[in-house]
C-alpha cells in the first residue's frame, strides 16, 4: 500500500517540526542567558506548561540540549541545567577564534556591499542595547555579528560549528552580569572588525576578531567566590 503523502500529512510534520525547534531555541535561549540557573532541576512537563506546548516537543529540545552539553539527564537523579565548565570555555575561546579568523583571512568570497550594510545595521542595533544597558539584546546582536561575518565570507556553516560551543561563554557573561563599559568594549571591538573588513583587508579584520573572542578573559577565582555553585572549575 503507497504511503499517505497528501499535503495536509505533510504541513502537520511540517508544523510539528517548527514547534520542535521552536522550544529548542526557547528553551537554549533561556538556559543560556541564565534565566534558567545553572544546576536547576527542570521536568519535561514544567517546560512544556511554560512554553505553552506538549512535551513531545521538549523531549526532543532536551536531547539536543543534552547532546550540547547543557543539560544533564540522569535515569535516576532526574533532569538538571549543567554548570558552566571553565574547560569548556577555554576551549570554545580557542576554537572559535582559530575557525571565525581563518575563515576571514582565507575565504575565497569577499563581503558584497549589501552584506557590509547589513553588519553596520547590527552595529547600531548593538549601539542602541548598549545605551539602555540590555544584556539581552546585546546577547542576540553579538551573535548575529559573528552569523553575519561568516556568511558574508562564504562559511555560514562555520557559525553554526561555533555556536554549538559557545553557550558556556555566553553563560558566564550573564551570570557576571556585565556592565555598560565592557558591553561598549564589545561593541568596538566589533566596529574595529567591520572597518578592516569594509577596507577589504583580510589581515587586519583577522588579527582584530580573533583577539576580540579572546578577550573573553575571567579571573575564575572571582567568579567561583561570587557563584560557586554555577560553575565547574575543571
Amino acid at each position: 500500500m503507497p504511503l499517505d503523502l497528501a499535503p495536509a500529512s505533510l504541513a502537520s510534520t511540517e508544523r510539528r517540526d517548527t514547534i520542535a525547534e521552536r522550544a529548542y531555541d526557547r528553551i537554549r535561549e533561556a538556559i543560556v542567558t541564565t534565566a534558567i540557573r545553572p544546576g536547576t532541576r527542570v521536568s519535561e512537563s514544567e517546560v512544556a506548561e511554560t512554553f505553552s506546548v506538549s512535551r513531545t516537543p521538549v523531549r526532543e529540545a532536551f536531547k539536543r540540549l543534552q547532546d550540547e552539553g547543557l543539560i544533564e539527564i540522569a535515569p535516576q537523579g532526574g533532569t538538571r541545567v549543567s554548570r558552566v565548565s571553565f574547560g569548556k570555555v577555554k576551549q570554545a575561546v580557542f576554537v572559535r577564534a582559530a575557525v571565525e579568523s581563518t575563515v576571514v583571512r582565507r575565504a575565497g568570497a569577499t563581503p558584497t556591499l549589501a552584506q557590509i550594510e547589513e553588519l553596520d545595521a547590527c552595529l547600531r542595533r548593538q549601539k542602541q542595547a548598549v545605551g539602555a544597558g540590555d544584556l539581552l539584546t546585546m546577547h542576540r546582536e553579538d551573535m548575529e555579528f559573528h552569523r553575519q561575518l561568516m556568511a558574508a565570507y562564504g562559511h555560514p556553516v562555520a557559525w553554526t560549528a561555533c555556536q554549538f560551543i559557545t553557550a558556556d561563554m555566553a553563560r558566564i557573561e550573564f551570570l557576571v552580569g556585565l556592565e555598560k563599559p565592557h558591553l561598549a568594549a564589545v561593541m568596538r571591538e566589533h566596529q574595529a572588525v567591520l572597518r578592516h573588513v569594509r577596507a577589504n583587508d583580510r589581515e587586519a579584520a583577522a588579527d582584530a576578531l580573533q583577539a576580540h573572542i579572546r578577550n573573553l578573559e575571567f579571573d575564575q577565582s572571582v567568579m567561583a567566590d561570587k557563584s560557586a555553585a554555577y560553575f565547574d572549575m575543571s
